[in-house]
């Protein structure tokens, strides 16, 4: 009965995590580029090519048992560098170089105030790949929850 919830609340919370995140690495990657966007570009092609499922399924099979490092520890790990950072790079590529950016470099904003108030907010609402990301994790976030929840000695299809 409360599987689904679960599952569903698992998968939701992996997506905007997961979204969250990726947002930031990007915006931080695009903003001091060099080898800091060098590194997080790599890391990403190589995370691009991982099986995930299969290092899903292992993991939790041979290591924990617990949901919330699956969660935590491997679903949204695995997750951030994949190829929505390459895309909202992209994005922050293009509104780094806006008038309004230049406006706080020159009344003396840190980076981080600029990445955070300005560069971020700037994409949220243009992104679709945001919106295609959670759909897309929420969806295998609940398969993902609902396959660690499963029990072969608790199994039945209603009839014992």
């Amino acid at each position: 009965m409360w599987g689904c919830a679960n599952c569903f609340g698992f998968g939701l919370t992996a997506a905007v995590g997961t979204s969250i995140v990726s947002m930031l690495i990007a915006a931080i990657g695009a903003w001091f580029g060099g080898w800091i966007d060098e590194l997080i570009q790599r890391i990403t092609e190589v995370n691009l090519v991982l099986p995930y499922l299969s290092i899903l399924i292992m993991v939790g099979t041979f290591y924990s048992k617990s949901i919330w490092v699956m969660l935590g520890g491997l679903t949204i790990a695995l997750n951030i560098f994949t190829g929505a950072i390459k895309t909202d790079r992209a994005i922050f590529l293009q509104v780094k170089e806006s008038t309004y950016i230049e406006a706080a470099r020159a009344y003396g904003a840190s980076d981080w105030r600029i990445i955070t108030r300005y560069l971020v907010p700037r994409i949220i609402p243009c992104s679709s790949l945001v919106w295609s990301q959670l759909s897309r994790l929420t969806s295998f976030g609940s398969f993902a929850g609902a396959a660690w929840s499963w029990r072969p000695e608790r199994a039945h299809l209603g009839v014992r």
